[in-house]
Order: structure tokens, then C-alpha cells, then sequence
């Protein structure tokens, strides 16, 4: 059995951390260690993490996602990594199923399953009606949905921490652009939470994309 260590970064999570934790220490297939890497947060996220004395918990100043995940990743001593967002929940079969997966296409570098996204039942009529939850799965190119060789990190480098949103798709567009095997199931592997305060909402996120990809197109330009 290949040794799978989970990363996630963590800030102000109180609400949510405990049912992300719970689903993947209730994996099917069983992980290897679980790192929650603790970005500064002002909350009782540190006590909740503490009652946990099975995980990992590296704590942090608030440098960001980025800088969280490479953390993680640079503690990890799994052969595979995979992460998940501090208010998401995996599906009790997700590692099971991309695992098989890559098992079977060992040529491949990473998985993805497809994402079930959903209203955290606590929002108000008010909060929910502001928010659009698409009610059928959908491919899930996302961290969340991702189990992906360790090695990958050493071929393509890690998450870019100049970037306050829209890491992984700043590296998972780097990867691709040097060549990332990767294969998708056709499953739902993680139920994807929405609420008022999701890193998605973030003001950053459209000067964020807007930099990422006119830094990729520069780099393609110059063959990088």
C-alpha cells in the first residue's frame, strides 16, 4: 500500500476544521500522516487541532495558502500527497478510487475526481440565495480533488507564494506547461463547501488570475 500524506492549510477554520479532519481520518484507504499546517490563525482553530493527537500540526505566522502548502509539502514523507481545504469533505472512498486509478496508470503523475459542491447548511435564507451552487458534480481541476506524486513537486517546483489566491492554478498551469501526466475519474470524490467567506469571494482573486496568466504567457513566450 503507497504511503499517502494529506496536506491542509488552515486559517481561522474553527467552523469547518473538525468535519474536514473527521472525513479523512475516515478514508477507506488509509492515509499515512495528516498534516494541518496552522497559518496564523486568531480563532480556536490551535484547540480544536489540539484534540486531534493523531495529526501533525505545523503553526505558522499568516504568510497565506502558498506558503502553508509548501509546509506541508516539505514535512511530508509520503509517496503521494494530497490536500484538501479547511471546509471542504472528502467522500469516504475518494483516496480508494484514485488510488486504483493510478495504480492501474502508473505512467501518470496525478488524479482528479469531480467535485459535488453544496451550501453550508448554516447560511441564512439571505446568505444562501446570494450564493450559486451548481446541483450536479463537475470536473474537479482543484487541489481538493487532487492526489498526486511527491515527485511532481521536485519536477515542477512548488506553489507560488506571491500569490495570496489562485495558487494551484498558477502551478497546475506551470506543470502542465512542462509536460504533467495526469488521469481524471469519473467520480465525485470531494463535497466542496460554500459560504460567505470562501478564499473564492476574495477581492485578490481577479488581480491574482490576471497576474498569473501574464506571467505564464510571458514565460511561454520565452520557452520556460
Amino acid at each position: 500500500m503507497q504511503k499517502i500524506s494529506v496536506v491542509v492549510p488552515c486559517y481561522n477554520g474553527e467552523k469547518y476544521i473538525a468535519e474536514t479532519i473527521d472525513s479523512i481520518l475516515a478514508q477507506s484507504y488509509p492515509i499515512h500522516e495528516l498534516i494541518v499546517v496552522n497559518d496564523g490563525s486568531t480563532d480556536s482553530t490551535a484547540a480544536l487541532l489540539a484534540s486531534y493527537p493523531k495529526i501533525v500540526v505545523l503553526n505558522q505566522k499568516n504568510f497565506g495558502v502558498a506558503s502553508a502548502l509548501n509546509a506541508g509539502i516539505k514535512r511530508a514523507t509520503g509517496d503521494f500527497i494530497a490536500f484538501n481545504d479547511a471546509d471542504d469533505i472528502w467522500v469516504e472512498h475518494k483516496l480508494e478510487w484514485q488510488m486504483a486509478a493510478l495504480e492501474k496508470h502508473p505512467e501518470q503523475e496525478a488524479n482528479f475526481g469531480w467535485v459535488q459542491n453544496f451550501i453550508s447548511p448554516e447560511l441564512s435564507e439571505t446568505e444562501r440565495a446570494s450564493i450559486f451552487c451548481p446541483p450536479e458534480p463537475l470536473k474537479g481541476i482543484l487541489k481538493c480533488c487532487m492526489v498526486v506524486r511527491k515527485t511532481a513537486f521536485e519536477k515542477y517546483g512548488l506553489f507560488d507564494e506571491q500569490y495570496r489566491t489562485g495558487d494551484f492554478v498558477e502551478w497546475f498551469s506551470r506543470a502542465q506547461d512542462q509536460g504533467i501526466t495526469f488521469g481524471i475519474i469519473d467520480k465525485a470524490v470531494v463535497r466542496r463547501r460554500l459560504h460567505t467567506t470562501n478564499l473564492s469571494s476574495s477581492p485578490n482573486l481577479g488581480s491574482d488570475f490576471a497576474a498569473i496568466i501574464k506571467r505564464r504567457l510571458e514565460a511561454k513566450r520565452k520557452g520556460l
